[in-house]
């Protein structure tokens, strides 16, 4: 008899339907809790890197200006003949072969400054290039390096040789010990000078010999001295074309680069050193597509936008006071300070103060900022929301450049100081 031998029956089972849909539901539920904390540690971290880099950018902008603006006017201020008093409402005239076109170089009357202040919408015709944001500053600052600190001019006699910009000093040997001699220790082969004369323009250019009664520093006699001192002929410094053998240089033969140009005219005048050129530094300073820029006028052709060199991404704006003490008690009040450039009387300029305000590069969902001229700085105290169209002079203005209609969705931070102008009241 067969036996029917039968295997148990086993259950084969899987994920019901609902099951799956759970599971799906609670897998979607965690990738999106997940997505969204990546996506905030992600904003985040990018808010932090780029309210970093802003911090940086403005820390370094301001240090980088309030360090030039500590050099103002070196070299060039002393007693009422300082250049600033006589050339500031002059042309001053250069011609720098390496700076590239035009050559020639024409400093419009009120620009030649220790520090000066212009409204970007009314740029001077050695910086108009276009490009500056609206409603921003324009801050040049000029310094010297001259051996002859207080920077007193020596007074000019003859011209002999106009052509080849020589003039002799006045004075003889027989009254060396006159401090019109003494001046001329301050000068060297390859310095700038200044030349002033009455009813003519400011003129730079550089000093390329001297005569022997210059040579009384230790090392310049090595240099090039084709004019020996003589009772008739006094005391020369040539200014020519050409080689010649600079002084800060080892006596190395150069090619200057700053006396080409048209001859000086008339006679007399006063001759400023300014040091050598490495020394002499005139800068110009303002806010172009949203960016700090510079550009040098004697080095560079400041009316080309390409000169205009990067030094501050994300400041996006600028803005500056005088601290000039109009009643000459030794202390800048707080109704001193102005936006009035002076006109004379350069050692009154005490201090100076200015405000960088970066920008964060990382740009927020929704609007964060809601004062169009925010935030305050010491040059105006109190934010104003409603100064479009009709922007004060002191007020620092968001709401435009070239953020466009999304000004508002980015995070500010200001950066301002007060600079003490050292050279102007060491020279009172």
């Amino acid at each position: 008899m067969l036996w029917a031998h039968s295997l148990p029956r086993r259950t084969h089972s899987g994920f019901t339907l609902v099951e799956i849909l759970v599971a799906l539901a609670i897998g979607m539920i965690t990738v999106l809790v997940i997505m969204q904390a990546t996506t905030a540690t992600e904003a985040q971290r990018r808010q932090t890197s780029s309210g970093s880099s802003a911090d940086a950018a403005g820390s370094i902008a301001l240090q980088t200006i309030q360090r030039a603006i500590y050099g103002a006017g070196a070299g060039m201020t002393g007693d009422s003949n300082n250049i600033f008093n006589i050339c500031y409402g002059a042309t001053v005239d250069a011609s720098n072969t390496a700076a590239g076109a035009p050559g020639a170089i024409a400093l419009p009357a009120n620009s030649f400054a220790p520090i000066r202040i212009w409204d970007a919408a009314a740029p001077p015709a050695h910086l108009n290039a276009a490009g500056f944001d609206a409603n921003t500053d324009i801050v040049q600052i000029i310094g010297g390096g001259s051996d002859f600190f207080f920077g007193r001019g020596i007074t000019v006699g003859v011209w002999p040789d106009p052509l080849n910009f020589s003039h002799t000093v006045v004075g003889t040997l027989a009254d060396r010990w006159d401090e019109t001699w003494f001046a001329i220790a301050g000068f060297h082969a390859g310095d700038l000078a200044i030349v002033v004369q009455a009813g003519a323009n400011c003129r730079i250019s550089q000093i390329t010999s001297l005569s022997n009664q210059g040579q009384n520093v230790s090392g310049e006699a090595g240099c090039d001295a084709p004019i020996a001192n003589t009772a008739s002929t006094a005391a020369q410094i040539r200014h020519t074309t050409g080689t010649f053998r600079n002084f800060y240089n080892a006596c190395q033969q150069e090619t200057s680069n700053w006396n080409g140009g048209t001859a000086f005219a008339g006679t007399g005048g006063l001759l400023y050193s300014l040091g050598p050129p490495d020394r002499f530094s005139m800068r110009a300073y303002a806010i172009r597509g949203g960016r700090l820029t510079v550009c040098a006028p004697l080095y560079q052709n400041c009316t080309a936008a390409a000169s205009w060199e990067v030094f501050g991404d994300g400041i996006v704006s600028l803005k500056a006071q005088y601290g000039f003490d109009a009643d000459n008690n030794q202390v800048v009040a707080a109704g001193e300070w102005t936006r009035t450039t002076p006109t004379a009387n350069w050692d009154r300029l005490k201090s100076f103060r200015l405000v960088l305000v970066a920008r964060n590069k990382q740009m927020e969902r929704d609007a964060i900022a809601t004062a169009d001229c925010a935030p305050p700085w010491a040059g105006f105290t109190a934010a104003d929301a409603t100064c479009v169209g009709a922007v004060g002079a002191a007020q620092v203005f968001l709401a435009t450049g070239d953020d466009g209609a999304n000004w508002n969705r980015y995070r500010y931070k200001i950066f301002e100081t007060t600079v003490p102008l050292r050279n102007m009241y060491w020279s009172n």
